[in-house]
């Protein structure tokens, strides 16, 4: 869709010129029946600027999950103060995929980049790259496969270095979906039945 507001940009101003220049002569009641519309758009989009401003200030603070769906517990912070004091910024991580959520939790609050989150969003920028839902299912196969050389495999192929386990992934995935990570890699922050971090193995 945001062509569609190039095209619409493009129309309108052809059309203003050519009414202006008097190229186009409508009926008076259409012509002003159309300049009163004109103006009201015109005038309705510098509402957009003081509105904004004033929710912005309300909004203001300096907490990062202010508007997260559902509070960060105790161990998450942990993890995210690992990641920040622990993980080289240019390492990748896993976490699971998901849409206008808290997905994304470590990637989101620490800027270590995962390997896909929000594809909806990401399609809409990208025109439905086919990388994207590529990504996804790699994603879904790494965490749910009970077959520990295709998700090393996988790993391998994306250049994962660690793959963290938080609440989503215990909610989203089988405790014996997740236990193969003990295999692939080595706890580095957390418990076996709790949120944690694995390096993956070289």
């Amino acid at each position: 869709h945001y062509s569609a507001w190039i095209l619409l940009a493009l129309c309108c101003g052809f059309t203003t010129y050519n009414w202006l220049s008097g190229y186009i002569r409508p009926p008076r009641y259409i012509k002003y029946s159309y300049t009163g519309l004109a103006c009201l758009i015109v005038l309705s989009a510098f509402y957009y600027a003081p509105a904004a401003t004033m929710t912005k200030i309300e909004e203001s603070g300096i907490s990062g999950f202010k508007k997260s769906t559902t509070a960060p517990t105790t161990p998450e912070l942990s993890a995210l103060k690992y990641v920040k004091e622990n993980i080289d910024i240019s390492e990748g991580i896993l976490e699971s995929v998901g849409e206008w959520d808290d997905s994304g939790f470590i990637s989101r609050h620490t800027g270590l980049p995962n390997l896909i989150n929000w594809p909806g969003h990401e399609s809409q920028w990208r025109n439905q790259d086919n990388e994207i839902h590529k990504r996804s299912a790699d994603v879904e196969t790494i965490y749910s496969t009970a077959n520990i050389d295709q998700a090393r495999s996988l790993l391998v192929d994306h250049k994962i270095n660690y793959v963290y386990i938080g609440k989503r992934e215990i909610n989203q995935y089988t405790p014996y979906q997740l236990s193969k990570f003990q295999h692939l890699g080595t706890l580095v922050f957390g418990r076996l039945d709790g949120v944690r971090i694995f390096k993956i193995k070289p």
